[in-house]
C-alpha cells in the first residue's frame, strides 16, 4: 500500500472526493434563470484541478515528503484550476465568476490540503 503507483490510485480516488465535499459549501443551484453556467463552471473546476494535480509527480507523490511541501503543491494545483476556472467562467458569462470561484477555491483548498496533510502523516506514521 505504501509503494508509489498505489499511493497514487489513493490520491486519485480521494481528490475528486475532497473537491466534491468541499464544492459543497459553494454550491448555488444549477439554475439560475435556466442557466447551466455555474454548474458549468464548478464541473470544469474539479476536472482541472485533479488534472493539474496528478500531471506530475509533485511533492505528495514522494514517500519522504513534508507537510509543507504536500500542501504547497495542492495549494498551487487548486489556484491555478481557480485562474482557469475564473477565465472559463468569464468566457461562456458565469454571474458573478469572481464570488464563484473565490468561494470554490477557499473551500477546495481547506479540504483538499486537510486530506493531503492527513495522508501524508499517516504515510510518514505507518514507514
Amino acid at each position: 500500500m505504501l509503494q508509489p503507483a498505489a499511493w497514487a490510485r489513493i490520491m486519485l480516488v480521494t481528490d475528486p472526493i475532497m473537491l466534491r465535499v468541499g464544492r459543497g459549501p459553494s454550491d448555488a443551484p444549477c439554475s439560475e434563470g435556466g442557466e447551466q453556467s455555474p454548474c458549468v463552471a464548478r464541473a470544469l473546476f474539479c476536472t482541472v484541478a485533479v488534472a493539474i494535480l496528478h500531471s506530475r509527480s509533485g511533492a505528495g507523490h514522494r514517500l519522504h515528503a513534508s507537510t509543507l511541501d504536500t500542501s504547497t503543491h495542492a495549494l498551487g494545483a487548486i489556484s491555478s484550476a481557480a485562474v482557469l476556472t475564473l477565465a472559463a467562467a468569464s468566457i461562456i458569462e458565469v454571474s458573478h465568476p469572481v464570488q464563484l470561484t473565490s468561494r470554490l477555491w477557499l473551500c477546495a483548498a481547506v479540504y483538499l490540503i486537510l486530506v493531503r496533510v492527513v495522508l501524508a502523516d499517516l504515510r510518514a506514521q505507518a514507514i
